[in-house]
């Protein structure tokens, strides 16, 4: 694939995310969105060095260090580098719908550069569209949940399962990718998965934060 068809499909789908929310949900402001974008370029540095590191300290040559290079890597290393850098978008003067919307751009963002880094660094050109539009969903969606668990942070409700479902989703999507096919197949499950867990877990912060729209089904938090 040509590198500028790559960034066309990458970068034209995340300018239209801020009209998008703007139109769609309340209380986004675009330099929010904006303040979302540069918060995920930014974490996009520690990502960078610590792959370089832990490449140099973990060798893969079986399935389950295969395994174990994706969680790490992938999963505690990149979510975490994220959930950090979640911290630079404005939550107080948020609704959750605006804060999800933000943390939805960061990962975009991410998902969309280190891609195009990638190609660029391997020299490689022969990623197919699904292939890169599946990494950018799976650091969307998993971006979604660290950002939920930041905001369950700030109510003092730490919600552990979300970001270790970010971190395992991740780590997972990679390793199906790694093996290839037919398992490479597995990773799109990951994908739906990890779009499941962020409605859950955003219906459930809607109803910590507004539980009289619920009324009597707001459970106990």
């Amino acid at each position: 694939m040509n590198i500028n068809v790559a960034i066309i499909c990458l970068f034209i789908p995340l300018i239209l995310l801020f009209p998008l929310f703007k139109s769609a949900t309340p209380n986004f402001h675009i330099r929010y969105g904006l303040i979302a974008a540069l918060s995920g370029i930014f974490a996009l540095v520690p990502i960078v060095i610590a792959q370089f590191l832990t490449g140099k300290i973990i060798k893969v040559h079986n399935l389950s260090s295969l395994l174990f290079s994706a969680l790490i890597v992938n999963g505690v290393v990149e979510e975490g580098a994220k959930m950090l850098c979640m911290a630079m978008i404005p939550n107080k003067k948020q609704e959750a719908p605006a804060f999800l919307a933000c943390a939805v751009i960061a990962g975009f963002t991410v998902g969309s550069v280190e891609s195009v880094i990638y190609m660029i660094h391997s020299g490689s050109m022969d990623w197919q569209i699904p292939r890169l539009l599946s990494a950018v969903l799976i650091h969307t969606f998993c971006a979604g949940l660290g950002a939920l668990f930041v905001r369950f942070c700030r109510h003092k409700k730490p919600k552990i399962p979300a970001v270790f479902f970010a971190v395992v989703l991740h780590g997972l999507y990679d390793f199906f990718t790694g093996i290839g096919f037919p398992f490479k197949y597995f990773a799109i499950v990951t994908i739906l998965f990890a779009a499941l867990e962020v409605h859950t877990w955003y219906v459930r912060m809607c109803r910590l934060e507004h539980p009289e729209r619920y009324l009597d089904d707001a459970p106990t938090f």
